[in-house]
């Protein structure tokens, strides 16, 4: 079996594969984890695709419940049939299939190619919207397997008024007296890094393979050069204009690491004023109080100012470069996740 778990294992890159399988002539089916109980190392939501070659990308799990969910892919490719695999693991087993302890998953496998197949321009929806960062939404009837798409949340809401006034998480739910299964969407979290310095260099790599979308802003050519940021989109301009063009949105974050203010404050500037959800620059506690009586002066409202996390990073005692893009990656992990 070809194993393509390299990529990303979002579940957006997940039906870009399946998509491309498809346009190739493969059958395919997908695995999505529906519910989960006790320990799970994917949550509801994540997908792995499989065609008929035991080629697969993305993951629902591990260890021997990963090659269940494929060995049953294959059979639902072959019938056509959909169907809804439950695994309960004990603590003392738990270890060999992938769970850090006891727990119960269960994962839907839905063909997308033959009898009983999920028409794939849903998903081709899905994977446009994402493309131009806007959240969407499939609801499946777990009863028939009929699935449909939704553009909005107001639009979901509308249609299924029971579902809970926060921020929606896929899951099963109930409704219209049957079981339904709701999967949220999501554009990938963006860094946008102002600078790029040698610290940046250790934040960038370590970002991706978070699941983080790169971009770094750095005016001065021979900080910019491509061989310190292979395969990452570099501009080459002015922070302010350069955050003018990318529009940091409410799953973006930014972090400023010249130490200049001449190159850093431009783009502080900006990003305080978008809906980033971190925003963070490199400094002392003297540079920050500098820093913060400049950002006054230019105009920024207090309240925006104290929006910046500076010094940056989770106070772990770093020291080296690495270090500090670990507690730089970490506190934006943290204040992403509602724990900062």
């Amino acid at each position: 079996m070809a194993n393509f778990s390299q990529e990303p294992d979002t579940a957006v890159a997940v039906l870009g594969k399946a998509l491309e399988w498809l346009r190739q002539g493969h059958q395919v089916a997908l695995a999505t984890v529906v519910r989960t109980w006790g320990s799970s190392p994917r949550r509801a939501g994540s997908m792995a695709a499989i065609n008929e070659t035991g080629a697969f990308c993305g993951s629902v799990s591990g260890g021997c419940v990963e090659t269940s969910v494929l060995e049953e892919a294959l059979e639902a490719m072959e019938h056509g049939h959909s169907l809804t695999l439950s695994f309960d693991v004990s603590d003392e087993s738990a270890w060999s299939v992938g769970l850090a302890c006891g727990g119960t998953i269960a994962i839907r496998v839905v063909p997308m190619t033959g009898p009983g197949a999920v028409h794939s321009e849903l998903y081709d929806a899905v994977v446009a919207s994402i493309g131009q960062r806007r959240s969407c939404f499939l609801v499946t009837d777990l009863a028939s397997n009929r699935v449909d798409f939704y553009r909005t949340s107001a639009r979901l809401r509308a249609c299924f008024p029971g579902l809970p006034s926060g921020q929606l998480e896929a899951g099963v739910f109930n409704a219209r007296e049957q079981q339904w299964f709701l999967n949220v969407f999501e554009p990938p979290t963006r860094l946008i890094v102002l600078g790029g310095v040698h610290i940046a260099q250790m934040l960038v790599p370590m970002a991706q393979l978070a699941g983080f979308d790169i971009t770094v802003v750095e005016r001065r050519k021979a900080f910019a050069a491509e061989a310190r940021f292979p395969g990452v989109p570099v501009l080459i301009e002015n922070a302010g204009v350069a955050l003018g063009k990318l529009a940091p949105d409410a799953r973006t974050a930014v972090v400023a690491l010249t130490h200049n203010p001449e190159l850093d404050d431009p783009g502080l500037i900006a990003a305080l004023d978008s809906p980033a959800f971190y925003v963070g620059a490199l400094g002392s506690r003297r540079t920050q109080e500098q820093r913060r009586l400049r950002l006054l002066e230019c105009g920024v409202g207090l309240g925006q100012v104290e929006r910046l996390h500076a010094p940056i990073g989770l106070p772990i005692g770093a020291a080296t470069p690495g270090e500090i893009a670990v507690s730089i990656l970490s506190e934006i992990v943290s204040v992403f996740r509602g724990k900062g």
